[in-house]
C-alpha cells in the first residue's frame, strides 16, 4: 500500500473549493481512506473554504485575484480589467478556457509553494465537472487540467457522483438499499435534476431549469447591503461588485445555522483613490438573512414544485 494525498477541486462560479484527505491506494486491493476531508486554505482565500474566482487582469495578465483582488479593487475605472466566474462558457469557450487556465495555474503553483513537502508522485489531483455538460466541454476541461497541472495524476469526476459521495458518507443515504437517489443541484443561475440507481451507474439529467435571475440570492443581499449603507447600485457597477464579496461572505456565514437569532457582523470596506471611501459594520441575525432572500427562495420553491407536477 502506498500513501497518497487526494486534492478535490470544486471550481465553480461563485466559488473555487480544494479540499484534501490522506489514503492508501494499492494496484490489487481497493483503497483505504485514511483522514476526512478538509478544506485547504491558501494564503489569497477568502476564507477556510474557498477562493473568490476574481481577478484583475490588465492585457490579459493576472496581476491580483481571490480576496486579494477585491482589495486592490479602489475605483471604477478599474473594473475595464475586472473578471469575474472562471467558468467554461460555451458561449465564449476561447476566452473562459484562457482565463480558467490562467487562475487554476497560478492557484496550483501557490498549492505546490505553501505545502511543499508534497512531491507530484504523493498526490491526485480530482476535478468535478457539471453533469449537463456535453462531451466536447467534458474534453475541452480535461485539456485544460492538464495543461496547468503537467506530469501530476489527475482524474475527473461528475459533479452529481461527487455529491453523492459526499451524502454516503454521511451515512443519510445508503448505496445497497435498492432505491433510487434523486439529487438537486442548485447553483446562482440555474437548478438541476439528476436521478441514478449508484456509483456505478452513470446519473441521468431529468431537466434542467434556469432563473430569469441569474444572481440568486446576491442581488437580495447587495440591494440591502447598499440601502443599509444609503448608497445606490446597479448591477456589475463598482459598489455592486464590492458589496458582491460580502454577500458571498454572509451566506457563508448562515450556510450551517438554523438558530433564528443567531448573529453575525460584517465589516464593510468600500472605496479608495477616487471613489468615496465607506467603512461600516452590518449585523445581521438568521432571521434577517431568511428575510432579505425569501424572494429567491420563492423562485427555488417554485420550481421544485413545478419538477414534481411534472415526473
Amino acid at each position: 500500500m502506498t500513501k497518497k494525498t487526494i486534492y478535490s477541486f470544486d471550481l465553480g462560479t461563485s466559488a473555487w473549493r480544494i479540499a484534501h484527505l490522506m489514503c492508501e491506494v494499492s494496484s490489487n486491493a481497493p483503497s483505504q481512506i485514511l483522514t476526512q476531508p478538509v478544506p485547504v486554505l491558501l494564503n489569497n482565500f477568502n476564507n477556510p473554504k474557498s477562493c473568490l474566482p476574481v481577478a484583475i487582469l490588465p492585457n490579459n495578465q493576472l496581476y491580483f485575484y481571490g480576496q486579494e483582488a477585491y482589495h486592490q479593487l479602489k475605483e471604477e475605472k478599474q473594473l475595464n480589467n475586472w473578471h469575474e466566474n472562471f467558468k467554461i462558457d460555451s458561449n465564449n469557450l476561447l476566452q473562459s478556457l484562457q482565463l480558467t487556465q490562467l487562475l487554476l495555474t497560478e492557484i496550483i503553483q501557490q498549492l505546490d509553494k505553501e505545502r511543499p513537502s508534497y512531491t507530484p508522485d504523493d498526490c491526485i489531483y480530482l476535478f468535478s465537472y457539471p453533469h449537463d455538460w456535453n462531451k466536447n466541454l467534458i474534453k475541452k476541461f480535461k485539456e485544460l487540467i492538464d495543461n496547468s497541472l503537467p506530469n501530476k495524476q489527475v482524474d475527473f469526476v461528475p459533479e452529481s457522483q461527487g455529491l453523492l459521495l459526499g451524502v454516503l458518507n454521511t451515512g443519510f443515504v445508503n448505496n445497497s438499499d435498492g432505491k433510487y437517489t434523486l439529487i438537486i443541484d442548485l447553483s446562482e443561475s440555474k437548478v438541476n435534476f439528476f436521478y441514478g440507481f449508484n456509483l456505478n451507474q452513470e446519473y441521468q439529467k431529468l431537466e434542467l431549469i434556469s432563473f430569469p435571475n441569474q444572481d440568486l440570492f446576491n442581488s437580495e443581499i447587495i440591494n440591502y447591503l447598499a440601502e443599509k449603507l444609503s448608497i445606490s447600485v446597479t448591477k456589475n457597477d463598482f459598489y455592486w461588485i464590492k458589496l458582491k464579496q460580502y454577500a458571498t461572505q454572509i451566506k457563508e456565514s448562515f450556510s450551517k445555522v438554523t438558530e433564528p437569532n443567531h448573529l453575525t457582523t460584517i465589516n464593510l470596506l468600500l472605496g479608495g483613490d477616487s471613489e468615496k471611501i465607506i467603512n461600516q459594520s452590518i449585523q445581521l441575525t438568521f432571521q434577517e438573512f431568511e428575510e432579505i432572500i425569501k424572494p429567491s427562495i420563492s423562485q427555488i420553491k417554485q420550481i421544485v414544485e413545478q419538477f414534481f407536477q411534472q415526473y
